[in-house]
């Protein structure tokens, strides 16, 4: 039987449902990194067989979304299929499939486990400790279904784009919207690769979109990143769309990114489930350090995608500046009276993370009514040296890699995560972080304090 060449090309797309991706890279942008599976199946005795794997490739980069699988066949006409799924070396995202456990339970007709509820306690403890309850899906972005098949030769499916009305799977709501989550969880991946290889995320990330625990009322179910097996649970039920909050996506990438940077962080899970929040004030400075630090470095990770910054709420207009709070705004808005709660808050340690990266704090007031810290009218004093010891992005996520002593790589630990133990990591692993910057950063986030940038940080020229 005579063999003869066979080439199947095509593009994948998405066209972006956030609005911050389409102002930034165009309506629709290529889709790479994930497998894409082509299978055809031939006609015989006017018979068309079983769909049959051709291969299994991974878009590259710099492909533009395209890929194409060539083979030596007979010349029978086929039909063709090619599916995608998400799923790489550094990311792998989940549909809401049903559990191993579920599905072995029913499979063995465990009957019992069911009349009792054991079955859904164990599955919930089951998905929470392992990603085995998981798969990726397989989503169909082009089959042949009519016609008498397609000849030998090149065959060019064009493009192919997730999209509003799509024919298949590219026009699927959930699979939309996992092509999105796609693209922008490998621009913050690539984001952290650039910054060095010490502040690549480890280990692979894994999303499950959507997600929907039945122990939970839909109304006070929420989103949230699980430092057991690192995944990030994204919620929809008939209450809540927290697909919908691109800040929302963005805050639990960075608490995987903080889990693989720091030791026991495992207790974050078991806060979650028995206190049910891990925001606002906490009993413990370490829930409040990892809430605070996500939410910061999200809006960090924001502006360096989007060369803008994050908005308070969604489709909001007040931008979240990178700047401390006043200490007025401490007081006023979240009740922190003094250094002691700032240390127990989420967002007080925004403000923390905040002040240790704001250059130039002598220009800078925190006193008076407002948000965020205001630049001063008062003119330099040229007989004056004011130190600035501002730690630049790197210089921050360096705290959770080292504690500055020769050949030391040791994580942050739990116990170090509170206000003075952050601030001696600072001193010593960032040199122009020294004592002197220690002090006037406890004094400058006091809400009880009126000290200045000026009084803390700058000495006689003399």
């Amino acid at each position: 039987m005579a063999q003869v060449g066979w080439t199947l090309r095509g593009r994948i797309l998405v066209e972006h449902l956030f609005q911050e991706l389409t102002d930034t890279y165009g309506a629709i942008s290529p889709l790479a990194g994930f497998r894409v599976r082509v299978q055809a199946r031939e006609r015989v005795a006017q018979v068309w067989g079983n769909w049959k794997t051709w291969d299994n490739v991974i878009i590259n980069e710099d492909d533009e979304g395209g890929f194409q699988v060539s083979k030596i066949k007979s010349h029978h006409k086929r039909r063709f299929r090619v599916q995608v799924q998400f799923k790489s070396a550094d990311l792998v995202i989940f549909g809401a499939n049903r559990s191993l456990l579920q599905q072995v339970s029913r499979a063995l007709r465990l009957r019992v486990l069911r009349s009792l509820g054991t079955e859904l306690v164990l599955d919930q403890l089951l998905q929470h400790f392992t990603r085995l309850p998981y798969q990726a899906d397989w989503h169909t972005i082009h089959v042949d279904r009519t016609g008498n098949g397609r000849r030998a030769g090149v065959i060019d499916l064009g493009d192919l784009t997730f999209e509003t009305n799509a024919p298949d799977d590219l026009g699927d709501r959930i699979a939309h919207r996992q092509a999105e989550l796609w693209f922008l969880y490998s621009r913050v991946i690539a984001l952290f690769k650039s910054l060095g290889p010490e502040y690549r995320f480890n280990k692979k990330i894994a999303v499950k979109y959507p997600h929907n625990n039945p122990l939970l009322g839909d109304r006070i179910e929420a989103s949230y990143a699980n430092p057991e097996n690192h995944m990030i649970y994204i919620v929809e039920n008939s209450a809540v769309d927290d697909y919908a909050r691109i800040d929302y996506v963005l805050h639990e990438m960075m608490h995987i990114w903080a889990y693989q940077h720091s030791r026991r962080e495992k207790g974050m899970a078991w806060q979650l489930i028995i206190h049910g929040d891990t925001h606002n004030l906490q009993n413990r400075t370490w829930v409040a350090f990892h809430e605070g630090f996500a939410e910061w470095a999200y809006h960090q990770v924001y502006r360096r995608l989007f060369g803008r910054n994050p908005t308070i709420s969604a489709g909001g207009t007040t931008d979240i500046e990178p700047r401390p709070y006043k200490r007025s705004h401490l007081t006023s808005a979240y009740g922190l009276s003094n250094l002691e709660q700032v240390d127990r808050h989420d967002w007080g340690w925004v403000s923390i993370l905040n002040l240790l990266t704001t250059p130039n704090l002598v220009n800078y007031t925190f006193n008076g009514a407002g948000r965020h810290i205001a630049r001063t009218r008062a003119r330099p004093n040229r007989a004056t040296i004011c130190d600035d010891p501002a730690l630049s992005f790197t210089d921050l996520l360096r705290l959770f890699l080292t504690d500055g002593r020769p050949g030391a790589a040791r994580q942050l630990r739990r116990s170090e995560m509170h206000l003075s133990g952050v601030l001696e990591r600072a001193v010593a692993v960032v040199p122009q972080f020294d004592r002197t910057a220690q002090t006037a950063v406890l004094s400058l986030l006091d809400p009880a304090a009126t000290t200045m940038p000026r009084d803390l940080l700058c000495r006689p020229s003399r």
